[in-house]
């Protein structure tokens, strides 16, 4: 009984954080909307930190399901980087902004525990990114693979600093693709250059 509890309280909880925010979903909130007992919950998870690492970790391979096939159809690695940022855009608006901030000032010991194994999986995406660009004549070959993938590891966490970039004043999709497609006409050759002024263009019609 425990894995089937397990797995719909896990995929459940994911929905009711994204939508409310961290805080606000109580063990008592999440046992009145599923029409369990919270005695159930704490049998399957030791507290609120334990159970939402387990969101995490059930977010993130939900999300490599659905990148690595798309990068790897994609008619070019541009291409791919455009409709991720569709993704991640349509994704960030559905997102209540109060669950980024919940995690980093309630649920440190999370975040912290789970840094590694995200920088891991964001890093192993954009490695993806940059090998394919080089491979395809996209991007330069003349570049320091280890850091530009670094790199663009490092905007995708700049554009959750809502320090610099206050959500009331910039949308964080908005940031990303700013960010992300100046970065890549950086690193360009003529052909992803015109390539990215192209897939742009079609993204604004």
């Amino acid at each position: 009984m425990e894995p089937q509890y397990r797995e719909r309280i896990i995929e459940e909880s994911a929905q009711l954080f994204l939508r409310y925010g961290i805080r606000a979903v109580t063990m008592d909130f999440l046992a009145n909307e599923m029409g369990i007992s919270k005695r159930t919950i704490y049998e399957i998870f030791r507290d609120k930190d334990d159970l939402l690492y387990a969101v995490f970790i059930y977010m993130g391979k939900k999300q490599m399901a659905l990148i690595i096939p798309l990068i790897e159809k994609s008619e070019t690695v541009i291409h791919a980087v455009f409709e991720l940022l569709d993704i991640i855009g349509n994704h960030m608006r559905r997102i209540n902004p109060l669950f980024f901030e919940d995690l980093k000032k309630y649920h440190h010991g999370v975040d912290k525990k789970l840094e590694g194994k995200r920088f891991d999986t964001d890093m192993s995406i954009t490695m993806n990114i940059v090998e394919r660009g080089i491979k395809e004549g996209v991007f330069r070959d003349d570049i320091n693979k280890n850091l530009v993938n670094r790199a663009l590891h490092g905007i995708f966490m700049i554009t959750g600093d809502f320090n610099l970039f206050p959500r009331e004043e910039f949308s964080r999709q908005e940031v990303v693709k700013d960010f992300f497609l100046n970065y890549l006409r950086g690193i360009s050759t003529t052909k992803g250059f015109n390539l990215i002024n192209i897939c742009e263009r079609e993204m604004l019609k």
